[in-house]
């Protein structure tokens, strides 16, 4: 519940699954902490000292929602830094994802701002810090006339940015995200410059998370419902691989059951909803999915992780679950 007392918590494990160490992040330490100022951690990152970054939201009751984001100090066990971003008072603003690479830390999220005009409007937020939180820089991105949600990032090793999410075409932020959205994704050079922005063909599917494998492809993943265009008879996961050069789709795979399976749900209403649903084997053979399913139409949706070859898979069917060519 986002209207209540709540704190961000850390846990790292060991590989064969025990905890090693768990860190508390009280809301009393959260950013210029009067009381009720609630943080709620939604991805975090690590660095080469084993230091964690986090991003999420501020839950700041005389001011609405704020996106915050830090460092904190696995060796002191303190927060070394953190930063807030407030686009106005009464919107919800929020980090959805980080990641860091060679000595920067990279957060995206959404801002909700008046921007050029006298209507507010939501807008993707991207900022480069390094590791002593001193900003690169920041990037709002978005138009007058759409509300834009910023999903993940991710950074090639000659510091390319690649970005993803969503665009609604309600432009009213004080209402929830609904109707006719399709999804984006964006390539950006190391100074944030942006070099070349796609869109796959489709409403209701917004690209939720986005990898490059380190050889030149990207991959992305989305949900195609029942109200998408193409209509799908199941809503089923979208799995795409794209050119870094060009973003041009290279192929596009729906992987599902008849019922429901996806790799995001409720997109409005999920505070923690900065979840990690994309990996990369290092022999760059195959892609994990994490996401969720109702195999046998069960009452809850269960998790489920999946591997994908990532010269694509051949069409089939396998038990309740099926591949199709997009």
């Amino acid at each position: 519940d986002p209207d209540a007392f709540g704190n961000i918590s850390i846990v790292k494990m060991h590989k064969n699954g025990y905890l090693v160490k768990f860190w508390n992040f009280d809301y009393t330490l959260s950013y210029d902490a009067p009381l009720f100022n609630v943080p709620y951690g939604f991805d975090i990152a690590v660095d080469e000292d084993d230091n964690v970054y986090y991003t999420g939201l501020q839950a700041n009751f005389s001011n609405g929602y704020d996106l915050i984001f830090g460092k904190m100090n696995t060796t002191t066990n303190s927060i070394e830094w953190m930063e807030v971003v407030d686009g106005g008072v009464g919107f919800t603003d929020r980090g959805f994802y980080c990641t860091y690479k060679n000595g920067f830390l990279y957060v995206i999220g959404t801002v909700v701002n008046f921007g050029n005009t006298a209507n507010p409007r939501g807008d993707v937020y991207l900022s480069k810090y390094d590791k002593d939180g001193n900003k690169e820089w920041a990037k709002l991105i978005g138009k007058a006339s759409t509300y834009q949600d910023g999903l993940a990032v991710t950074v090639d090793d000659n510091y390319n940015i690649y970005i993803c999410g969503y665009i609604n075409f309600n432009s009213n932020p004080g209402a929830q995200p609904t109707g006719a959205y399709n999804n984006f994704i964006m390539k950006l050079n190391f100074n944030g410059a942006p070099v070349w922005t796609k869109s796959v063909n489709g409403f209701n599917r917004s690209m939720v998370a986005v990898i490059e494998n380190g050889a030149g492809d990207l991959f992305a993943v989305s949900t195609q419902s029942t109200n998408s265009v193409p209509v799908r008879s199941s809503t089923d996961i979208v799995v795409f691989k794209l050119s870094t050069a060009t973003g041009e789709l290279v192929w596009q795979q729906y992987i599902g059951t008849q019922y429901r399976d996806s790799v995001w749900a409720n997109i409005p209403l999920m505070y923690a909803s900065g979840h990690k649903v994309l990996a990369t084997s290092p022999n760059n053979k195959s892609v994990y999915i994490a996401g969720l399913t109702k195999e046998g139409n069960t009452p809850v949706h269960n998790a489920l992780v999946m591997s994908v070859d990532q010269l694509s898979l051949p069409e089939f069917t396998y038990g309740n679950w099926t591949v199709q060519n997009a």
